[in-house]
């Protein structure tokens, strides 16, 4: 990676990178081999309540194998550590998809990409960081360094995938293909101005019990609005390619009450990156609600795998639908 495509930045005890242009990532993502970088050293752990008596030694084995962490099982829980916070959130996944489909006989696949706005310019990164920092300092009685998102990877999810095969991933990428003129023609080329800001947690309205803590993407002269058309616009080529079911947009809270209504947010602190059920977040909330992080230009939605981090510092791209024109 070219010392000019990114800047790195430190707040507090950490460190990350910043980029800069669209253009700049599209080239890193090209020459990107896939190759997992990560910005902390820190060992992540989690706990997993689950009867092991379905879950075989083998079975488990593979799964430190496919996600890079080490798991050691009990009677009735499996201990899960690496130094991914990704990583070790989806071994918990997976560990509790198989448990439940050999318990119960049915069968659910596992997400394996997502519809991604990458929210990693640097004003949006840095005034991130710093309220994220702000909490560590004012808060540490409640909320450790392991509950941070990493600001190399903010970003808005619009939908989560099953894409179990590369018969799965062509027919999405020709789904979103398809559409990308549409999508680029609604902001007529120049991208999209989303103003960031005011604190609010999930579950809604339950803060001593948050599973993470989220600023709100706001709008700026009919920007939201035209976000939640894109969004629209994917789903149902998404729909129509039968890769996006009714039942995952549901699951995921995009359709709620016959409505989609997805949530158009960028996630700061997660319970689950440090391995607990939830956080007291309720002194957060009063006192941090209406903090501003500032505005972004978004300028490309991307199909991004959920198991891999690309030498950005990203989730690795498999596809990418710029909302820019590119200078000729």
């Amino acid at each position: 990676m070219a010392d000019s495509d990114v800047e790195l930045k430190k707040i507090g005890s950490r460190t990350f990178r910043i980029h800069r242009t669209w253009a700049q990532r599209e080239a890193i993502s090209r020459r990107s081999a896939g190759g997992r970088n990560e910005s902390s050293l820190s060992i992540f752990e989690t706990v997993v309540e689950v009867d092991t008596e379905f879950l075989s030694e083998d079975v488990l084995k593979k799964l430190e194998e496919s996600t890079g962490t080490k798991i050691e099982a009990r009677r009735l829980s499996v201990t899960i550590s690496g130094s991914s916070g990704e990583a070790v959130e989806g071994a918990r996944e997976e560990i509790r998809r198989l448990a439940d489909e050999k318990r119960t006989g049915r069968k659910t696949s596992p997400y394996t990409h997502f519809v991604v706005i990458p929210m990693t310019t640097g004003s949006i990164q840095i005034k991130g960081a710093e309220i994220q920092q702000q909490i560590l300092d004012d808060f540490s009685d409640k909320v450790n360094e392991r509950c941070m998102e990493n600001p190399e990877r903010f970003r808005c999810v619009l939908c989560m995938l099953r894409l179990q095969s590369q018969s799965d991933l062509m027919t999405a990428k020709l789904a979103l293909r398809k559409v990308s003129r549409e999508v680029k023609d609604l902001v007529r080329g120049r991208g999209l101005q989303l103003k960031v800001g005011g604190l609010e947690v999930l579950p809604e309205g339950k803060p001593r019990q948050a599973t993470s803590l989220y600023c709100v993407l706001k709008e700026v002269e009919k920007a939201q609005e035209t976000l939640l058309s894109i969004s629209k616009i994917l789903y149902t080529s998404l729909q129509g390619a039968g890769i996006l079911t009714e039942e995952d947009m549901r699951r995921q809270k995009i359709l709620v009450d016959s409505e989609i209504r997805p949530l158009l947010c960028m996630t700061l602190l997660s319970a689950r990156l440090a391995g607990v059920q939830d956080l007291n977040l309720s002194l957060v909330v009063d006192r941090m609600r209406f903090k501003e992080v500032g505005e972004v230009l978004v300028e490309e939605i991307r199909l991004a795998r959920l198991d891999q981090i690309d030498e950005s510092g990203f989730f690795r791209s498999e596809l990418s639908i710029p909302l820019v024109s590119m200078p000729r």
